[in-house]
């Protein structure tokens, strides 16, 4: 049986920001490796799908909107939170599913969560993951980290 596995993914506003930032790049060639592998690979999104970027393959980016009856929809089996977070409540419905929770580090975490903790004053909906995570630290199975990012984040 082929396992089914979700890749967060922050969407772009415009077909034009596709491509403007290292971590959408990695995303896509992450889900490449996968799909070539075999994987049934989704890009999960945060607010709306992937739309208008001209040569996409639709049929090949499978994407889907982060949301709770998501979860009913596709049982997935493993799940990486990389390109943007899922909700608390969210990766603890995917646990109780049996999914396993990977946090696949892209950036440096400390400008990432300073940045959070700024815009979270005004915006109640981006408080800093790490905020609910310290209380419950055994949510993630593991955390993977580019190895540029691993003498910044390691400690931290």
């Amino acid at each position: 049986m082929t396992k089914i596995i979700g890749v967060t993914f922050y969407c772009p506003d415009n077909a034009l920001s596709m491509f403007s930032n290292g971590i959408r790049q990695h995303v896509i060639n992450f889900f490449e490796l996968l799909y070539i592998l075999g994987y049934n690979v989704y890009l999960l999104t945060d607010k709306q799908l992937i739309e208008g970027i001209p040569n996409f393959d639709y049929k090949k980016y499978k994407t889907e909107i982060i949301n709770v009856e998501l979860y009913d929809k596709i049982k997935f089996d493993i799940v990486f939170q990389m390109g943007c977070t899922i909700p608390y409540d969210h990766l603890k419905i995917l646990k109780k599913n049996n999914c396993k929770l990977i946090s696949y580090k892209c950036g440096n975490d400390y400008c990432i969560d300073i940045e959070g903790l700024l815009h979270s004053a005004r915006d109640k909906d981006r408080i800093p993951q790490y905020s609910y995570l310290k209380d419950n630290p055994g949510i993630f199975d593991q955390f993977w980290l580019l190895p540029q990012q691993i003498k910044t984040n390691f400690y931290y």
